[in-house]
C-alpha cells in the first residue's frame, strides 16, 4: 500500500490555488493515492494570526497533525521549506519527498533580502522596492 501524499503550497498560495487548478490532487487520487492537503497558517481557509509567535512552532504543530505511519510529501516554495523542516523534526514520519520552486535562499540566508521583506510586511518599504512592496500587499 502506498503512503498518503502530503501537499504543502507556497507563500501566498493555498490548496485551492496551488493544487486544484493544476490537477495534482485529481491525478494523485486517480492513481489511488490518499491526498492530505492543508492550507498553511495564514493562507487560504486557515487561521490568520497577526502575532509572529503563533507561527514559531508551525512545523511541529503540522507534524502533530500527520496520520499514523509514513507520508510522502510534495512541497512548493515555502511549502518545500516547511516540508524539509517537518522531515527534520520527525524523519520517521516521511517516505519520499519532492521539493520544488526553491531558490538558493533555502540554503543561504540573504540578510538584505530578509530585511527588505520585513520592511514590506511592516509597511515600511521604500516605494521603489517592488519586491518589498509585493510582500506589503500580503501583510
Amino acid at each position: 500500500m502506498s503512503n498518503p501524499v502530503l501537499l504543502l503550497h507556497g507563500f501566498t498560495g493555498s490548496v485551492e490555488s496551488t493544487w486544484v487548478p493544476t490537477g495534482i490532487i485529481e491525478l494523485l487520487t486517480d492513481a489511488g493515492r490518499e491526498v492530505i492537503a492543508w492550507d498553511l497558517p495564514g493562507h487560504g481557509s486557515a487561521e490568520k494570526h497577526h502575532d509572529p509567535d503563533a507561527y514559531a512552532e508551525m512545523e511541529q504543530q503540522l507534524v502533530a497533525r500527520l496520520p499514523e505511519g509514513q507520508v510522502d510529501g510534495v512541497g512548493f516554495s515555502m511549502g518545500a521549506r516547511t516540508l524539509l523542516c517537518m522531515a527534520a523534526i520527525a524523519p520517521e514520519k516521511f517516505g519520499k519527498l519532492v521539493v520544488s520552486g526553491v531558490g538558493r535562499n533555502l540554503f543561504e540566508r540573504d540578510e538584505a533580502q530578509a530585511e527588505r521583506i520585513a520592511k514590506g510586511v511592516q509597511g515600511d518599504a521604500d516605494d521603489d522596492d517592488v519586491h518589498a512592496q509585493t510582500f506589503a500587499r500580503y501583510a
